[in-house]
């Protein structure tokens, strides 16, 4: 899979007025889990979802759902995101990845669910935090450990967006199938 890069600002730890969680997406999303989550923790939190994705879930008070925004909003949120979270329900079936991938070449600070496909692209501890599904508990406490870390989130920040930019962007893939099609 790969991806364009992005086209914000990579992400910067700053001493911003206001730090937010961010989460993106509508497909296999569990908003349930990051809903209690972010309930236990008390983190001002932005969801950009679909209302399908969010249909009978109670939205805690420290969360603003924002739809109908432009893919470069999109990335702004989450370059300007103290965490970024992907939280994913069905851990069988792939999804969430085009999400982390972006996320991980704007450089955002990522806590994902370990499922099928996230443990391809992100290595736990190195580029980010991994949770078990539907456990609001270690999800609290991995976007927690991040918000109060900010020598953990530069880490996270610059070997996910090496990762994702040496990878997955188009130009890294470009230069993988030429030197593939060079040994034909």
């Amino acid at each position: 899979l790969t991806a364009e890069i992005p086209s914000v600002a990579p992400w910067h730890d700053a001493d911003e007025a206001a730090p937010y969680v961010v989460a993106l997406g509508t497909a296999n999303r569990d908003y349930a889990t990051l809903f209690a989550a972010m309930a236990q923790a008390g983190l001002p939190t932005v969801v950009v979802s679909g209302p399908s994705a969010l249909e009978g879930l109670t939205v805690p008070p420290n969360v603003q759902v924002r739809s109908n925004l432009t893919l470069l909003e999109c990335h702004t949120l989450v370059s300007r995101a103290r965490v970024h979270v992907v939280p994913i329900a069905d851990v069988d079936a792939p999804s969430g990845q085009v999400t982390l991938i972006e996320g991980m070449m704007i450089g955002c600070p990522l806590v994902v669910t370990r499922c099928a496909g996230t443990a391809d692209y992100l290595e736990d501890e190195r580029e980010g935090l991994m949770v078990a599904p539907r456990d609001a508990l270690s999800l609290a406490a991995a976007v927690q450990r991040l918000w109060t870390d900010a020598p953990l989130r530069g880490r996270f920040s610059a070997a996910a967006r090496e990762r994702a930019l040496g990878q997955y962007s188009f130009s890294s893939a470009a230069g993988t199938m030429a030197a593939l099609i060079r040994l034909l």
